[in-house]
């Protein structure tokens, strides 16, 4: 799409005045917004049938019930997710840290940053994301790598609000990674997002039981700076109560086998999705492109 373009101004100025006009209500009427949105989705459309297709691939012991109520819970979440967006890229620091209820594992972030030794945070899509990067930026000399928005003219917002709590972006190429080795071996946090789909730098290694395109980045990242390897998210409470951020120990990826490297790597996300898996981003085609011996996952119409 063309920056500047009709459609783009004209979808990007109601985002941003949506958004803006969310961030004005309290965190738990913001949530019931969002849940209700989700409720709307669970009637049927793409994204319910991409959702589930997912939550099957995921938990093939489910009954046809409780999927249909996972399937609905995890709607209203990633909901939640997109109404939170305005508050997470406007409210002060004093709000934002309210916002937090309890911060679990934050002594392994401190050690290896007395220790002056770099933190490579992995944060998997789940929760609310936007707020652990606002606390890694708040708390710590932080870089995080930055893709653009499809339409452009939100990016200004965007990159505002997540820039504010002192986090620094990069690009997602060369220039970018090369700005996380020198984050890393000057002792500072690096975050990165480890389960997207890449089109590049990646290998296939089974992710909820299924060969999935992993990146090999974070290998990489570890291999030629030797950090802490540590599993953030943020989880939402119950009843709109704020968020715990947790802090795992992550995966061991310093084997010069990519594909095994790739495997922890996922292995550690779903130990991460199991704190509360209504809450993952399973409205993503993790499983796109996958290996030519397997059929496309996601083939077929809105149903």
């Amino acid at each position: 799409m063309a920056e500047g373009s009709w459609k783009d101004r004209i979808i990007s100025s109601l985002f941003v005045g949506l958004e803006k006009l969310l961030a004005r209500l309290p965190l738990p009427a913001n949530q019931k917004v969002g849940a209700a949105i989700g409720s709307l989705l669970n009637l049927g459309g793409e994204t319910k049938r991409i959702t589930r297709i997912n939550l099957q691939q995921a938990y093939p012991h489910l009954s046809d019930a409780e999927l249909d109520k996972l399937t609905k819970a995890t709607l209203q979440e990633t909901a939640k997710t997109a109404t939170e967006l305005g508050m997470m890229w406007t409210w002060s620091a004093e709000r934002m840290e309210a916002l937090i209820c309890q911060v679990k594992g934050a002594e392994l972030l401190d050690e290896a940053q007395t220790q002056g030794r770099g933190v490579l945070v992995l944060a998997p899509h789940i929760g609310n994301w936007e707020l652990l990067g606002w606390y890694l930026g708040a708390h710590f000399k932080t870089t995080s790598m930055y893709e653009p928005p499809y339409f452009r003219g939100i990016e200004a917002f965007m990159r505002h609000g997540r820039e504010r709590s002192g986090a620094k972006l990069v690009p997602t190429n060369v220039r970018g990674v090369k700005a996380l080795l020198d984050a890393l071996r000057a002792g500072e946090v690096v975050g990165l997002l480890p389960d997207q789909a890449p089109d590049n730098g990646f290998v296939f290694a089974d992710f909820f039981g299924r060969p999935a395109r992993t990146m090999t980045l974070a290998q990489k990242l570890v291999q030629k700076t030797n950090p802490l390897v540590v599993v953030g998210s943020a989880i939402r409470c119950a009843d709109g109560k704020g968020f715990d951020l947790h802090f795992q120990p992550g995966p061991d990826l310093r084997m010069k086998d990519a594909k095994e490297a790739a495997l922890q790597l996922n292995r550690a996300v779903e130990a991460c999705v199991a704190l509360a898996p209504e809450q993952y981003q399973w409205t993503y085609k993790r499983w796109r492109k996958g290996p030519d011996t397997l059929p496309d996952l996601y083939s077929g119409g809105t149903k």
